[in-house]
C-alpha cells in the first residue's frame, strides 16, 4: 500500500533506504521535547 514508502523528492543520502530529513526531523522532536521541562 506504500505506507512506509518515501517520494524521492528531497534528493540526498539515505541509510537502509531512510532519508536524511527523516533523522533531522526526529533530532529536532528530541531537541524540542529535550526544551520543554526547561521551558515550563
Amino acid at each position: 500500500m506504500g505506507a512506509w514508502e518515501y517520494a524521492d523528492a528531497i534528493p540526498g543520502p539515505r541509510v537502509r533506504d531512510v532519508p536524511w530529513w527523516n533523522a533531522a526531523g526526529w533530532l529536532g522532536v528530541v531537541f524540542a521535547t529535550a526544551l520543554l521541562p526547561a521551558a515550563i
